[in-house]
């Protein structure tokens, strides 16, 4: 989710598509082409996948570029408006153009946005190592071809916090969506999930490797339960003032 929001909120106004990213559309892309007649982002989140013992999850963005119009100055005021292309050249061109503002939006130093979602994914989302991207032209649902992009990146993402443990990245990302339009509502549900009273430390660790009871306490990590059978527990030492006295056995 985190990452998706990111996404959203760095392309806003960053590239010809302006304010027009959609957060999870589910239309296809020749109907919200038709809807909105300009340039249109949408974002979404493909699959996220994590391999046992695993300290990072691989999850797959999926970014959906729409174009029936280009954007052309205005002869009189020079302001970029939007105007239908004149060729299938002309759209392919725009697109080309269209997919770099959007990866260069990504890559921005100057916006809080991109910088946690390269964060989340470990550094550059694009140019990584431990990243995959692919490009493909958009079909419509009758199977024409549509002057649409998609972008599919996969990237090693880092993992959801456990709820009540300190997380720097939760933390950044609650200061970005607040007083946000569209996310903003949001804020309060997180802030109550890392500042709520969440279990103890060793139940936090048991969450985070997802282990059932028996094998937290294999590994040490259950507290001892005050139910649980077992030899009365007798005090045999009592130490005061830094000295430790021997119980002898005497009253």
């Amino acid at each position: 989710m985190a990452l998706r929001i990111c996404a959203v909120i760095a392309l806003r106004d960053a590239t010809m598509a302006q304010e027009r990213v959609r957060d999870s559309a589910l239309s296809q892309l020749d109907a919200l082409v038709e809807e909105d007649r300009a340039p249109v982002i949408t974002v979404s989140t493909e699959s996220t996948e994590r391999k046992r013992g695993a300290q990072m999850q691989q999850t797959s963005l999926v970014l959906e570029l729409a174009l029936t119009a280009k954007p052309r100055p205005d002869e009189e005021t020079d302001e970029i408006v939007i105007g239908f292309a004149e060729t299938d050249a002309d759209l392919d061109l725009m697109l080309d153009l269209f997919e770099r503002e959007t990866l260069d939006a990504l890559a921005r130093p100057d916006s809080a946005a991109a910088d946690l979602f390269r964060t989340l994914c470990g550094g550059d989302a694009v140019n990584s190592p431990g990243s995959d991207y692919s490009s493909i032209r958009g079909v419509g649902a009758a199977g024409q071809r549509l002057a649409a992009r998609q972008i599919l990146l996969t990237a090693d993402t880092l993992l959801d916090p456990v709820r009540g443990e300190p997380c720097d990245w939760l933390e950044r990302f609650l200061d970005l969506i607040e007083g946000d339009p569209e996310y903003g509502a949001i804020h309060p549900l997180l802030s109550a999930f890392l500042a709520g009273s969440g279990p103890g430390a060793a139940f936090r660790e048991q969450a985070r490797l997802f282990l059932d009871a028996a094998g937290a306490k294999a590994l040490g990590l259950s507290p001892l339960a005050a139910n649980e059978a077992g030899a009365p527990v007798t005090l045999t030492r009592i130490a005061v003032g830094g000295v430790v006295a021997p119980d002898d056995g005497r009253e």
